[in-house]
Formats: structure tokens, C-alpha cells, sequence
């Protein structure tokens, strides 16, 4: 997740519309008798709770027209656009979000529908239709580590700025459209050393065989319809998150448990189904070192599951807007190998996994 002059007191817009040949009414207001459009931006939090946008991320919204006694559920088809694209971002001296080179007014009579999705570097792959709704084409998450994809609530039959939060204007409540992996932690279910003179030394985190390209699309975004990814054919990629050929001990904890250094911060994903055979795998290889009277003797595993039996509590896919991270705890009480994912809104996602 990551942010606008305005001319005089008059207002043109070009309303363009599809008939059976396209046809473009100028609409204009000598003298605007409504408020300047501007945006209350937030961002979704588990608790549904207003969270902070940052205000240095510019978005692009767009906004379709449609005359009194008309609504966008029943008339959405003979929208005429009214915002095109528009760059939105924060105004410190204001303290408002709008467009920095044009100012939009509320029209004397009619409403407005409002789409809106950040940031502004995804427009080149981004668009916004009055029937398809948003639609992101060809996304390579892979080659874009550092996009952190919004898409905000649609806002339907908007007639004024409305006021509430801590700023004034259309509701704009954005939702993560990727998920993300946050990080991995380690620990033992009990002291082996102490009880068996046995030490886990961490080798490696492989996240192997993840499709990373697809197109999302959402013709309504909402809380309850955050939209869907089809992912491609190609794009699929491997991350070694961590890797020690000389092993990080793993110590045994009862309230901290080991979080390595690895190679990222954090991973973005494509949510998506999962297949039975020949998807993405986590793969954990660590070292089981004995000591006896004798030395130490070393045992290299390696524990591998299937995203898709990862996922299998939500059906085998991985949802849109959750951070993950991975509680993995070596037991060797047990043959059984449990994995336990609990998937969250952004922000508290945890999976507990016993080896």
C-alpha cells in the first residue's frame, strides 16, 4: 500500500457515453453551487476499525454520472463517466485528498458512483469500466515485489461529501487485493537437549512452484466481494526465504520462539486455488544433530506440504487480503507431521505447524 491546482470557477467535463455510435455531451457549470469532490481515504483493519492510508500513496479514482431517480444497481449501463482516472492525493495545506490538477465539483442534481484503487503505479495495467467494474490484466506479483494492490469499496449514488473519521469526503475504504507471507518462526515442543541430547539447527525455507501472474477483476468491490484472481498459465516462480548450510540452532522456548534473519521482509502472493497435484509446496529442510559419548552424528530432513493441502479449511485456495505467517515447531514425539493454518484478515494471519 502506498498519494493536487485548481482552476478557476469553472468546471468542464467531457460526458462520454456508448450508444449505437459514441456520443459526448459538455457538460458545464459557470458557477459551481456544490462542494469541491474530495475523498475520506482509510484503510480496512481486522477490526473494521478505521486504519491509516498513507497519505504520501497517490490513488486513481473514477466516477460515473447518472441522473435523479436512477440508481447504479438498476441503471449502472447508462452511466456517463464524470471523474476519468483522476489522481488523487494528499493536500497537507487542505488536509483533504483530491485531484492536484483539477477540480471536481458535485453536480446541481443526480448522483455518483465512485471506483477507486492504489497505487497510482498500477495504471498502466489497470481499468476501470462502468459494467466490468476493476479490472488489474497480466499482474506479475514477482516482478513486483514492492506493489502493495488496493482495491477500495465501490461507493454507489453519492451525492455530497460526506463527513465522519478524520477527513471529509466520499468514503474511499481500501482492502488488499494480494496476500502476503510476513515471516516464519521456529521452536521445539519440548527440550530435546536436555531431555535427549539432540539439537535442531534450521537449513532452509523454500516456497517452491508459486503461479505469481494473473488478472484480478471486481465489477462491485466490497467488504463481502473483495474480487477474485485468475491466474495465468506461466509465472510461476520458487523463493529460498532462508538459507544456512551450516544450520541455525533452534533452541527450545516456552514464550519466544526463533525468528531467522531471511532473504525477505515479506513475500507478496496471488491468491488463488490450488491444485491437487503439481502446485506450490512450503519446504522446510533442517538438521537433527545427536550427541553422544562419541561426538555428534548429523541427520539432514526435509518436511515438505502442498499449499494445496495447506489451504484445504478454505477450500483448497488461498484468500485475497490475508498475511500469513508460519509457526513451525519440530516434534519428534510424533511420526505425524499437523498442519494447522488459520487464515486472518490482514494484519494477524497465523498457521501453527508441527514436524
Amino acid at each position: 500500500m502506498k498519494e493536487m491546482k485548481r482552476f478557476g470557477k469553472i468546471a468542464i467535463w467531457n460526458l462520454c457515453f456508448a450508444t449505437l455510435t459514441l456520443s459526448c455531451t459538455k457538460v458545464e457549470q459557470s458557477e459551481p453551487t456544490q462542494a469541491q469532490i474530495s475523498y475520506n481515504v482509510v484503510q480496512y483493519t481486522q477490526t473494521k476499525a478505521a486504519g491509516e492510508y498513507p497519505t504520501n500513496v497517490p490513488f486513481v479514482s473514477s466516477a460515473f454520472y447518472l441522473e435523479n431517480g436512477k440508481t447504479w444497481a438498476a441503471n449502472h449501463s447508462e452511466a456517463k463517466p464524470y471523474i476519468e482516472n483522476a489522481i488523487i492525493s494528499y493536500d497537507e495545506t487542505r488536509t483533504s485528498w483530491h485531484d492536484a490538477d483539477h477540480a471536481y465539483y458535485w453536480p446541481s442534481a443526480g448522483k455518483l458512483t465512485f471506483f477507486s484503487y492504489s497505487p497510482q503505479a498500477i495504471q498502466a495495467s489497470t481499468k476501470i469500466d462502468r459494467n466490468s467494474g476493476i479490472t488489474i490484466t497480466n499482474w506479475d506479483v514477482n516482478s513486483h515485489q514492492d506493489v502493495d494492490i488496493m482495491i477500495a469499496d465501490v461507493q454507489t449514488d453519492q451525492t455530497a461529501n460526506q463527513t465522519g473519521g478524520t477527513y471529509t469526503g466520499v468514503p474511499t475504504i481500501f482492502r488488499h487485493a494480494l496476500s502476503k507471507i510476513s515471516g516464519f518462526t521456529f521452536n521445539l515442543h519440548k527440550d530435546y537437549y536436555k531431555d535427549s541430547n539432540i539439537e535442531f539447527l534450521l537449513n532452509s525455507i523454500v516456497i517452491k512452484n508459486m503461479p505469481q501472474k494473473g488478472t484480478y477483476s471486481n465489477t462491485m468491490p466490497s467488504e463481502s466481494n473483495i474480487g477474485a484472481w485468475t491466474k495465468a498459465a506461466d509465472g510461476i516462480y520458487s523463493y529460498t526465504w532462508y538459507s544456512n548450510a551450516s544450520g541455525t540452532p533452534i533452541p527450545y522456548s516456552t514464550e519466544t520462539p526463533t525468528v531467522p534473519d531471511g532473504n525477505y521482509s515479506k513475500l507478496y502472493l496471488l491468491p488463488q486455488l490450488y491444485p491437487a497435484d503439481g502446485g506450490p509446496s512450503l519446504e522446510i529442510t533442517y538438521t537433527k544433530r545427536t550427541y553422544g559419548e562419541n561426538g555428534s552424528t548429523d541427520s539432514q530432513i526435509t518436511a515438505s506440504v502442498s499449499f494445496y493441502d495447506l489451504f484445504a479449511s478454505t477450500g483448497h485456495r488461498l484468500v485475497i487480503n490475508r498475511n500469513l505467517t508460519f509457526n513451525i515447531v519440530f516434534n519428534i514425539d510424533s511420526n505425524l507431521i499437523t498442519w494447522a493454518p488459520d487464515q486472518q484478515p490482514w494484519g494477524s494471519g497465523d498457521f501453527t505447524i508441527d514436524f
